[in-house]
């Protein structure tokens, strides 16, 4: 079985983080031996995988030695004026945070626009070449694709992006959504598709049925996980019912230790995903050293066992702390 990968989400990279601090949050992550980037088109309104690809030119870093994710599918409404104001507006919620609500609201008003098409298709990979600076891409994705979407044109987008794969511009595509596991495998067995790999949410613990994601792994479909630091209900939630509901002794008779700051239920956390599930990789947006550094040590080192996780996952749910 392949090791799971620490991914580098970059979803904030020239958005709510400025181009300093993303720069040298990429090159602590490559440093700490994090070689898999997932970006996509819309990310920094269009600018962040340029950010990326300059800084791998920048820093020598072989293409080889990298893998890079990106998708397509929400196109960046970016211009000169979005430029400046997203500049601004991050500044601004740094010095007032209570702005942050404001903000986000118009943002809102130059949101991607939703275009699954093989003409977009075709745009978004020769900018996401250009911009990335690389003649080819590692794994391509539909961006949040709707599997009740009743188009016929993602049978073409498909074929257009089978073509690339043959002539080396692209090795392998996939899709990336909120939706169920379910439904996804549903709209693939009923409309024969089978793509390279699929990329979803962790969201809560609980959530997915471990067989359903072997099922599509045993199909050589590789399973990407993201955001498992920011599941429902948060861990500082978490932790805080655990003390409150006095189930320290409990946690230690599993784990072989307690519990005795946050931190530690971070690092349970993003190994609990990895352990249970086994994806190919989890994608985290990390901008901080320690951060970056604590959980690629996490992901290279974890020693907690399937079982253990098990029956973490049992007393959570025995407790009510979560929901399945």
């Amino acid at each position: 079985m392949i090791a799971t990968k620490l991914g580098f989400g970059c979803a904030s990279i020239l958005g709510k983080i400025g181009k300093k601090d993303s720069l040298y949050a990429l090159k602590v992550a490559h440093e700490a031996g994090i070689n898999y980037f997932d970006i996509a088109r819309s990310y920094g309104w269009g600018e962040a995988e340029s950010l990326l690809g300059n800084f791998f030119i920048q820093e020598k870093i072989s293409r080889e030695n990298v893998e890079i994710t990106t998708k397509f599918g929400l196109s960046p409404r970016n211009n000169k004026f979005i430029r400046i104001a997203k500049t601004l507006a991050r500044n601004f919620v740094t010095s007032i945070p209570q702005t942050q609500t404001i903000v986000k609201s118009a943002a809102s008003q130059v949101a991607p626009k939703i275009d699954f098409t093989v003409k977009n298709a075709m745009t978004s990979l020769d900018a996401s070449l250009k911009s990335l600076r690389t003649d080819y891409i590692d794994n391509i994705l539909f961006h949040d694709y709707n599997f009740n979407n009743e188009s016929n044109e993602i049978f073409e987008v498909i074929e257009f992006l089978e073509e690339q794969k043959k002539i080396g511009k692209i090795k392998n595509y996939g899709f990336t959504t909120y939706q169920s596991i379910d439904l996804l495998n549903n709209f693939f067995t009923s409309n024969k598709i089978k793509p390279d790999l699929i990329q979803i949410a962790c969201e809560s613990i609980g959530k997915y049925n471990p067989i359903v994601l072997k099922n599509l792994a045993d199909q050589d479909i590789k399973i990407v996980m993201y955001s498992p630091l920011r599941i429902s209900p948060s861990i500082p939630l978490i932790f805080e019912q655990i003390t409150e509901k006095n189930l320290s002794s409990e946690i230690e008779s599993i784990f072989g230790r307690k519990l005795e700051r946050q931190e530690d239920m971070y690092e349970i956390i993003l190994s609990y995903f990895q352990a249970i599930y086994s994806p190919y990789a989890i994608v985290i947006s990390m901008f901080n050293s320690q951060h970056i550094q604590r959980n690629q040590q996490a992901i290279k080192e974890s020693k907690i066992s399937k079982e253990q996780f098990e029956s973490f996952e049992k007393l959570l749910i025995n407790n009510r702390l979560i929901e399945i």
